[in-house]
């Protein structure tokens, strides 16, 4: 049996205090870091509503944000919610919190939407229900206020998804892969407009440049050449895959990419690794997306190998 640590909870406002430790947390983030709406949609499914959402705040969030929304149903309405994720993992971070460590987010809303009594934040604020929307008041706004035994605490399912925009690599690891893209995107292109190219027209040029060329047609030089273009897109897939992998670890502080070397038949990478357990971590999160390699670890170097 597989021992999963328990993570810790963490209600997290603009003025949380500190937090200095290395383990994994379920964060619920208080009113201040999202916008809220209960509204009816004339719409009967969840995807019909979220391609609303953006609509629906135009004129509610500050312009020139980069904004990700959220929705689910209550009764006959609809919750739904915009946030910057950007902000709040920058928040997170200034107060100690890393994005690698983070195991799910969730929204005050969702979690305490059904409190009839107000949510102390502590310090001078509290959260409370008003029409049905989780709003951040000042505690002189109501005289009963509560303690939320967080410990005890049982999740909703509805948790967001956040980027994790902390995760960066080092410069020299974003130059080799901005290169590497950069060629596979002009490799792409090329090939691209090559293809598109021949083929435009085709139908109504074929018996001119069969008369013109002499040439015989025959299936088997016409599969010969889908078997080398199929063969070629399927090995670019491969490169893609691993290396958006690669660069969507969860990487601490002190680790980084060192090497990244793309051969026809493999991709070889090394990363700069604190400790064999962080060696595990590392490995699981690859495993985990489905990739088969060979690993070595030594002196605080992970060498990889994915066989293409």
């Amino acid at each position: 049996m597989i021992f999963k640590p328990k993570t810790r909870i963490v209600l997290f406002d603009t003025r949380s205090p500190m937090i200095e430790m290395d383990e994994m947390f379920d964060i619920i983030l208080s009113p201040s870091f999202y916008w809220v709406k209960r509204i009816e949609l004339p719409v009967k499914y969840l995807h019909e509503a979220r391609r609303l959402l953006p609509s629906l705040f135009e004129d509610t969030l500050p312009k020139g944000g980069e904004y990700s929304y959220s929705t689910y149903r209550d009764g006959d309405a609809y919750m739904i919610f915009a946030y910057d994720d950007k902000a709040i993992v920058r928040a997170l971070n200034e107060k100690g919190i890393k994005t690698a460590h983070i195991n799910k987010v969730y929204l005050a809303q969702s979690e305490f939407g059904s409190f009839e009594k107000a949510i102390s934040l502590g310090g001078d604020s509290v959260m409370l229900v008003q029409d049905g929307v989780l709003i951040k008041l000042p505690s002189t706004f109501s005289d009963d206020t509560m303690l939320i035994d967080l410990d005890q605490h049982k999740f909703s399912s509805h948790h967001i998804p956040l980027a994790r925009y902390s995760h960066i690599a080092d410069k020299k690891s974003m130059t080799l892969f901005a290169s590497f893209m950069l060629i596979l995107i002009i490799s792409l292109v090329a090939e691209w407009s090559i293809v598109h190219t021949k083929t435009t027209g085709i139908d109504e040029k074929r018996a001119e440049l069969f008369e013109k060329y002499k040439l015989k047609s025959t299936m088997m030089q016409n599969r010969a050449i889908l078997e080398r273009l199929e063969s070629r897109f399927g090995l670019q897939t491969k490169i893609r895959f691993i290396s958006t992998s690669l660069f969507d670890l969860k990487l601490d502080e002190a680790e980084k990419m060192t090497h990244l070397d793309i051969a026809p038949e493999r991709v070889k990478t090394a990363f700069l690794v604190a400790s064999v357990e962080r060696v595990k971590i590392i490995t699981t999160q690859l495993r985990s997306a489905g990739h088969i390699f060979t690993k070595k670890y030594s002196n605080g170097v992970l060498d990889l190998e994915f066989a293409l």
